[in-house]
């Protein structure tokens, strides 16, 4: 019966972890000042866009991100860095293999 029980926790822990990650923003930089406020926020930086970056934020800091003014639009969510790749293929082949965000 103990054996049941902690298959059951073990199963219900994993698939409660697929849920949890970050989350994946697109925040636009028009200035000094909001690149100064995006770099007080711990954010974990992704890639470089044309108006900004991508960022990873965890849910508290989304809060801060959305409280600090910044122009950030949520792309993905439950998301982690090693789910993440750049694709720079002109085929688009790739595309066909691996989700796309």
């Amino acid at each position: 019966m103990t054996c049941v029980r902690c298959l059951t926790l073990l199963i219900t822990f994993l698939i409660g972890s697929t849920s949890f990650g970050a989350g994946l923003y697109e925040v636009t930089i028009r200035s000094a000042q909001d690149a100064q406020r995006l770099a007080s926020i711990d954010v974990e930086p992704v890639a470089r866009v044309a108006e900004g970056y991508l960022v990873l934020a965890e849910v508290e800091t989304a809060r801060q991100l959305a409280e600090s003014g910044l122009s950030a639009e949520l792309v993905a969510s439950g998301i982690t860095r090693n789910q993440l790749a750049t694709d720079k293929r002109r085929d688009r082949l790739n595309v066909e293999k691996y989700p796309l965000l």
